[in-house]
């Protein structure tokens, strides 16, 4: 049995969408150019900003590595009940983006 690859639900595939669009323009970039510097398919951030694709988590992740943008899946270290759900967070920046 092969694992089965996770996506992003649809709340979060519009809010990393936002973030995504916006660190885009803060750094002057195109999407194909972001993608051709990661050396990732130009596909992988028009599917997620034109056509609004659910990524796969890791997708998720290499197009915010390519950014220079920490994603949290799951809890923020700030959460202090535990039986909460988490609806969203903040996007945080490496120290040197």
């Amino acid at each position: 049995m092969t694992a089965r690859k996770r996506t992003v639900n649809r709340s979060a595939t519009d809010r990393l969408a936002q973030v995504i669009k916006a660190e885009l323009e803060r750094q002057q970039l195109t999407a194909e150019e972001a993608a051709r510097a990661a050396r990732l398919p130009a596909k992988a951030f028009r599917s997620l900003l034109g056509r609004g694709h659910r990524p796969t988590i890791d997708r998720a992740d290499e197009l915010c590595r390519a950014l220079g943008i920490t994603i949290i899946i799951g809890k923020t270290p700030t959460d202090d009940d535990e039986g909460s759900d988490v609806t969203g967070g903040e996007e945080q920046r490496d120290s040197d983006g």
